[in-house]
């Protein structure tokens, strides 16, 4: 395939259009008259719109302001599609725009009912705009269709607000008479609750806290004074056990131990004047003899008699030491000391058996505080949620009454729909125009085409740059007088068709704008 440049493609394309200009004038006038005739039988679309405007911001808001509930319409107008093709609107606009003249059976009024559907948009327009916009080949039709729509969705709006009104109020009217009579029964427990519990009175807890606070100060110093007691008696009984030296001195072995060191002295003091032989020698040397087979004898029956009163548990006491002043005053003190302890054991016991009571009466004040507190949130909450609700339902009552007069928020149709005078889209014109568009197009198109796909050699610039072959000279096309005479000839038959192409277009045009075709 041979590649011209853009000039060069331009230039041929004319060239050829000319030695084809029979057949494009041909093609030229097919194509013309054929959209022509599409136009003529092209359907009319006619189309009207309707602009509601949902009114929250009237004289009435501001001034009832905090008082009067206004029903929302954010709802409606949210839902404003399913509402208005809605089979309670679209069954009455169906009645009133003409759609059921002819009587159309079931199967038809459904096929009517979503055409209907299909060529209606309902669109919201910012917070507080509605458009409904219907489409149809009748204009009549088109205007009664979308005023009805407009209307009844404006009507069933209003119905709506007011029955929202009336059911609020119903609403908040039964709440408070239920928040009511769960006041009156929480009072009732409370009442009840304290007169059973004398305990949940106020200040009780401070009292029982002082008082436990009380008795574990005691407690601890009586613990203490027990401590002390206890520790005096394990000292009175080790110093009565017998082992301390006081003792030991005042015992028998003592005195025996103390009579033989003295006749030892004694036996000392004569052997330095007299022998041994001497009868006082002899005689106190007898005497200390049977003294130690006395203190021996004496020692082992104590001993005795301590190793038997420790099988038994017992504290051994000879006579001596049962009789000496020192040990009477310690047995006093230790009687005293263990009578001591038994009255700060039993003043132990019962003051924990008195805290005991009070941990189980602050048990049942910390219960009954909570039950209490319970009780008393339950009140306030209702109490808080029952004055709402008066509130709430005379504001319910204002709005009832402003809605049913039609003084609150309203639906209003800001732009009615009106009665469509020209269709929209593509009209008989635009066919014209595109007719002639197309009649020229197409075939210079068919011919640009066809020089593209070509192989014939149609430049001499195009056989230097293929063949690489000079060319010394074009011999250009010769014509004859008879060539121009046919030419001019061709000329007018052309001009003649072309004319009667536009007088056609132009009696077509005539036609149409008097509403004959």
């Amino acid at each position: 395939m041979i590649q011209y440049s853009t000039q060069e493609l331009i230039s041929l394309t004319i060239k050829d259009s000319f030695r084809h200009r029979n057949k494009i004038v041909i093609v030229f006038c097919i194509i013309s008259l054929l959209t022509m005739m599409v136009g003529v039988n092209w359907p009319k679309r006619y189309r009207a719109e309707s602009l509601i405007y949902v009114d929250n911001r009237n004289v009435i808001t501001p001034l009832m302001k905090g008082t009067a509930v206004t029903a929302e319409s954010k709802d409606i107008a949210k839902n404003a599609k399913q509402i208005i093709l809605g089979t309670k609107i679209i069954d009455q606009v169906l009645e009133y725009s003409g759609w059921l003249e002819k009587g159309p059976d079931a199967v038809e009024r459904e096929n009517i009912i979503d055409s209907i559907k299909q060529r209606t948009e309902i669109n919201k327009v910012g917070d507080s705009l509605i458009k409904i916009e219907f489409t149809d080949a009748d204009p009549n039709r088109v205007y009664l269709t979308t005023k009805n729509m407009a209307e009844l969705f404006v009507d069933i709006g209003k119905t709506n607000k007011v029955e929202e009104s009336r059911s609020a109020y119903e609403f908040i009217e039964k709440q408070a008479s239920e928040y009511l009579d769960k006041l009156t029964s929480v009072d009732e427990k409370i009442k009840r609750f304290v007169t059973d519990n004398p305990d949940a009175r106020p200040g009780t807890q401070e009292k029982v806290t002082e008082r436990v606070t009380n008795l574990k100060l005691k407690y601890e110093n009586t613990k203490l004074a027990l401590r002390e007691a206890q520790i005096r008696k394990k000292s009175f009984q080790r110093q009565l056990s017998g082992e301390a030296a006081m003792t030991i001195s005042q015992s028998k072995e003592g005195k025996y131990r103390v009579k033989i060191t003295e006749m030892e002295n004694q036996l000392e003091t004569l052997l330095l004047t007299y022998t041994p032989t001497y009868p006082d020698v002899v005689r106190i040397t007898h005497h200390i003899a049977d003294m130690k087979a006395i203190l021996e004898s004496e020692v082992k029956a104590r001993d005795e008699a301590i190793r038997n009163a420790r099988k038994e548990g017992k504290t051994y006491l000879d006579s001596s030491i049962a009789t000496n002043p020192i040990y009477q005053q310690l047995r006093s003190s230790l009687s005293e000391t263990e009578t001591e302890i038994a009255t700060l054991e039993a003043r132990l016991e019962e003051m924990k058996t008195l805290l005991d009571a009070e941990f189980d009466r602050m048990r049942r004040i910390e219960e009954g505080d909570s039950m209490m507190q319970t009780l008393t949130r339950d009140y306030d909450v209702n109490q808080g949620i029952y004055q709402d609700l008066l509130k709430r339902r005379e504001n319910a009552r204002i709005s009832r009454s402003l809605d049913s007069q039609q003084k609150g928020s309203t639906f209003t149709i800001l732009e009615s729909a009106k009665m469509p005078i020209r269709p929209f889209g593509i009209r008989f014109m635009h066919f014209l125009i595109l007719g002639i568009l197309l009649g020229i197009i197409i075939p210079v198109g068919v011919v640009f085409g066809l020089i593209q796909l070509d192989g014939k050699v149609r430049s001499a610039n195009s056989i230097t740059e293929e063949l690489g072959v000079p060319v010394l000279a074009e011999i250009p096309h010769y014509w004859t007088d008879r060539d121009r005479s046919a030419l001019h000839n061709n000329y007018r038959v052309l001009i003649v068709v072309l004319s009667l192409v536009v007088v056609i277009y132009i009696a077509a045009s005539s036609l149409k704008l008097m509403g004959k075709i």
